[in-house]
């Protein structure tokens, strides 16, 4: 089983997986191992890819939604309503934005820097004659939440709200700088491979994930082969067996060679 982490990852600052990655990928697919694409995205912001690499499984939203190539939920988890009326609540004190993730949606409380992320999937879905994504105008908090993220302008900001939620039954991490990630409880994308690799009888030593976030770390800790990126944060690099170039090279494709033809 192999795992991609997909922005900072397998995708490139175009938002594009290579060709030459895309090759090794259906390659190894062909042999039989399964390819799954794990991400802080919600599913919608995955379909592209999971189609461009047939890719057998995606973990969305970090760990809070499991799915099939086919579309069969295998597992979902989501942020207690009272929780999220406290984070969100906090986030209205201070005037903060915040996007929140289910399923089937993405609501913006309002304009923020991540929604050049969701015109830039739109532009290359529409190439693909896939359906694109729109963002839902928040004008009542849905019932059904996977995920909160929360943009911040500053590592101050950033740290106050960690401090406060970390006080919570909840699971806070970020993937990029001045961003946090929110989701259930112990939900995360290690509980999540932990979970499919159950389902699907694959042992850790058969595990081999690639990433460049804090979000990856928990699946860095159960994985048998960790490979973070030459652009990947400096502790997960501490916790990889390997560290490559970076997301613009084409050094996945030359390490899936590498295992296609058994040299790992």
């Amino acid at each position: 089983m192999i795992l991609f982490d997909l922005d900072g990852t397998l995708l490139d600052s175009k938002y594009c997986i290579l060709k030459q990655t895309k090759k090794e990928i259906r390659q190894l697919s062909a042999l039989g191992i399964i390819i799954v694409l794990c991400s802080g995205r919600y599913p919608g912001m995955m379909k592209l890819y999971m189609s461009e690499i047939k890719a057998n499984w995606m973990i969305a939203m970090n760990g809070a939604f499991i799915q099939s190539s086919d579309n069969q939920v295998l597992k979902e988890s989501r942020i207690d309503q009272k929780i999220t009326d406290l984070i969100l609540g906090i986030c209205n004190q201070y005037e903060i934005p915040y996007i929140i993730q289910n399923d089937r949606d993405i609501y913006f409380s309002s304009d923020n820097t991540r929604s050049f992320m969701i015109q830039r999937y739109n532009e290359l879905a529409i190439l693909a004659d896939l359906e694109h994504t729109v963002i839902q105008p928040l004008k009542i908090i849905p019932q059904r939440i996977h995920k909160i993220m929360i943009p911040t302008q500053d590592d101050r900001t950033k740290n106050l709200l960690f401090d406060i939620f970390k006080r919570h039954p909840i699971t806070v991490t970020s993937s990029s700088s001045n961003l946090l990630e929110i989701t259930a409880e112990s939900v995360n994308k290690g509980s999540a491979l932990s979970y499919l690799a159950a389902v699907c009888g694959v042992g850790r030593a058969e595990i081999c994930v690639f990433g460049d976030s804090k979000n990856d770390i928990s699946m860095f800790q159960l994985a048998g082969y960790k490979i973070a990126m030459g652009n990947a944060d400096i502790e997960l690099k501490t916790l990889a067996d390997a560290v490559i170039g970076t997301n613009d090279e084409a050094s996945i494709a030359q390490v899936l060679a590498r295992i296609r033809k058994g040299c790992l």
